[in-house]
């Protein structure tokens, strides 16, 4: 996870020297330089799912829930993103697979003990530039909205938290949209503001709401 490319991309070129370029010479160099660069996945198998009343958390792959994923993406986007107005919602799951199996992003999910996916937090594992330590980045948090009652949202964040140490990550950064007026419970349960962010969205079609 975030080992430094250059070096490995040179090495493992250099042992190739000599070698005409055919496409089975570059399928087997592009191998070894990702083998060398990334670990694989996330190992999620050692962290248990947890039952929360009628409802299940736990780890999971994008591959696995990509569809029920879609249908709360959307939902999210609905409920949160106004602010884009003008941008289209087109996510980039192919990418989002990539980061996955580097082992740069681990999805948490909520099912309902009959299977449907109720909600998901997906989040960005990265090195820090500035203290080298892992961090995780918050992408989406998401319950959908029939499913808020009890502490189930709490319950999630719980859990990553927990997947996340078990991971050696030492930084967990979240925000908050201020649609949604969550930022009183996050910081109950231990999050501290730090700063304030803002959002331009540049060109002449965009709308302000």
């Amino acid at each position: 996870m975030d080992l430094p490319i250059r070096p490995i991309l040179c090495d493992v070129v250099g042992g190739y020297l000599g070698q005409t370029l055919t496409p089975e010479v570059a399928a087997r160099l592009t191998a070894d330089v990702l083998t060398r660069c990334y670990n694989g996945p996330i190992s999620i198998e050692g962290v248990a799912p947890q039952r929360v009343g009628s409802y299940l958390v736990e780890c999971s792959r994008l591959a696995d829930d990509l569809d029920g994923l879609k249908a709360l993406h959307l939902q999210h986007w609905r409920e949160t993103e106004r602010h884009r107005q003008g941008l289209e919602f087109n996510p980039d799951y192919n990418r989002a697979l990539d980061l996955e199996w580097q082992g740069r992003y681990l999805l948490i999910v909520a099912r309902h003990i009959d299977g449907a996916l109720v909600g998901n937090y997906g989040l960005y594992i990265s090195r820090s530039m500035h203290t080298q330590t892992l961090m995780a980045t918050e992408d989406t948090l998401f319950l959908a909205k029939e499913h808020r009652r009890g502490r189930l949202g709490i319950s999630m964040i719980r859990y990553a938290e927990h997947a996340l140490e078990q991971l050696g990550v030492r930084e967990l950064n979240v925000s908050v949209k201020l649609v949604n007026e969550v930022g009183p419970m996050i910081e109950r349960m231990g999050y501290e503001p730090v700063g304030t962010q803002y959002t331009k969205i540049l060109g002449g079609d965009h709308v302000r709401t």
